[in-house]
């Protein structure tokens, strides 16, 4: 029973991003996107059950990844989806667009528009794959982690619906071009050879971890004054601060 464990936590992170996706079905995205935060809380965990019961197996290392492409592959694509559908209502100069419970008007879309979002899924799942067989990226990532894809799509979507960009920002963000091209960006990240620093440390000196609390010092503010806007923009210095962190080493 000791060696389920792990797997019974990691289906828990598969189950947050099933229910993530039946929410923004439902018409409730903003607690769908909350689904990516505790799918992301079960993917840090499963590892460190199993680490604790000393039960890793090859199953469990799959099964991690199969859950990951759900939380957060699948799900910020169907959360792109969704914000393509408010566009209109951005327009009009509905914002924040979110209703008293929960709810967010959507437009109807031509089932072509919104093939391009999924690229997403694609890039997550070629990411995963390769994470699977890849020796290079046991103490850091090459390509950009799939947790933090998802969390960078559901705090966009989180930070948008409750006005935390500037308004300009917020119309910039919320156009068909811009969404599309951040599926892109994303995707491509995922599956690009960038080396990008985990937040795993051997030690607590600033030596050898300069990057990393950079970063935590600079999300703080982020975090504490843009709230749900700021953790999207943490991702995107993680993504600048690893990128910084490869010019210096050359």
């Amino acid at each position: 029973m000791k060696q389920h464990i792990p797997n019974i936590v990691t289906l828990m992170n598969m189950a947050c991003g099933c229910a993530g996706i039946a929410l923004i079905f439902s018409g409730f995205p903003v607690y769908g996107a909350m689904m990516v935060y505790l799918g992301a809380i079960f993917d840090f965990f499963d590892g460190f059950v199993a680490r604790a019961l000393k039960v890793d197996s090859e199953m469990g290392k799959q099964l991690d990844s199969m859950s990951d492409l759900v939380t957060f592959g699948v799900l910020p694509s169907v959360l792109l989806v969704y914000l393509l559908g408010v566009v209109d209502f951005v327009e009009r100069d509905y914002l924040p667009f979110t209703l008293a419970d929960g709810s967010i008007p959507m437009a109807t879309i031509s089932w072509y528009l919104i093939l391009p979002f999924f690229v997403v899924v694609l890039g997550a799942g070629y990411r995963l794959a390769k994470f699977n067989i890849d020796t290079r990226q046991s103490t850091s990532f090459l390509g950009l982690p799939s947790p933090a894809n998802g969390i960078f799509f559901a705090s966009l979507f989180l930070g948008l619906s409750t006005n935390g960009f500037p308004l300009w920002l917020s119309h910039l963000i919320l156009t068909p071009i811009t969404l599309y091209a951040l599926a892109i960006i994303f995707a491509l990240l995922m599956v690009s050879e960038i080396p990008m620093f985990a937040m795993k440390v051997k030690g607590y000196g600033w030596k050898g971890n300069e990057f990393r609390y950079a970063l935590l010092i600079l999300s703080l503010p982020l975090i504490i004054f843009f709230q749900f806007a700021g953790l999207s923009l943490s991702i995107i210095l993680y993504i600048l601060l690893s990128i910084t962190q490869n010019l210096v080493k050359r």
